[in-house]
């Protein structure tokens, strides 16, 4: 316990440190062995609902319309990437992050917007309309970088020049809300309540897990399995990608 409204993000600073960002404004980090807070990050306007960390950097994005960069060994905030200059504008609200190779960070907005930033310069280097709605989340992997959004579609870009690769979604009904990657292959969970395996090299979807009675908001891997959390409630561990889920506990 420690927030005072919904928590949206979370991300692992180091083996010892999770942190954690929340409709009340704020970052907190935490030892999670020790089940206590450690400190707690203040400077956003809006709620805090994505996290990404990078070389001792917490990054956290908000719907205030920034992403503030702090530093982990001291605490502090040592730079702020503002989306627009327009204020209150929802549409240019955070909600997605990933960094890319060469210190690029990528941010998805409410309004479909997808921008690349160099985080030395602290410069927006390219900005695209990528979705047609919300980009739900980003994910860096093997030299792509990959959106998943309300229209239904994972784009695939190329993190140097923002340049669009490919399509893939064709199949998904709904919001894709979460992104997960492992072996070459790509994760999808969404509004639909599926699960979907992308051959992101052949450019199709090559299966579809299908279980939770809710929307899939959130994937992870952990010791081989795949593990989708739901709307439902519940928490799907995946034995295996060819639909075959193992018990859990509720």
């Amino acid at each position: 316990a420690g927030h005072a409204e919904r928590v949206w993000a979370l991300a692992r600073c180091d083996e010892h440190t999770l942190a954690s960002g929340g409709s009340d404004k704020c970052v907190r980090l935490w030892r999670p062995a020790e089940a206590a807070a450690v400190s707690t990050l203040k400077g956003h306007r809006g709620a805090v609902q994505a996290l990404a960390t990078h070389r001792g950097l917490l990054l956290s994005g908000s719907a205030d319309q920034s992403v503030k960069l702090w530093d982990l060994a001291e605490g502090g905030c040592v730079g702020t990437l503002w989306q627009s200059s327009e204020r209150f504008r929802d549409r240019h609200a955070v909600h997605s992050l990933a960094v890319a190779a060469g210190d690029v960070l990528a941010s998805g907005c409410w309004g479909g917007a997808l921008r690349l930033w160099d985080l030395h310069r602290c410069k927006c280097t390219r900005a695209v309309d990528a979705h047609a709605g919300v980009v739900w989340s980003l994910l860096h992997s093997e030299g792509r970088l990959c959106s998943a959004g309300s229209d239904g579609q994972i784009k695939l870009w190329d993190a140097r020049d923002g340049g669009c690769t490919g399509t893939l979604g064709a199949a998904a009904v709904g919001a894709l809300y979460c992104l997960a990657e492992r072996d070459g292959l790509l994760f999808s969970g969404g509004f639909d309540q599926l699960v979907r395996v992308w051959d992101y090299r052949m450019m199709r979807c090559i299966n579809e897990l299908a279980g939770h009675a809710g929307a899939v908001r959130t994937l992870a891997f952990h010791s081989g399995r795949l593990l989708s959390g739901s709307t439902d409630g519940t928490v799907r561990l995946w034995d295996n990608f060819l639909g075959v889920s193992a018990p859990t506990g509720g």
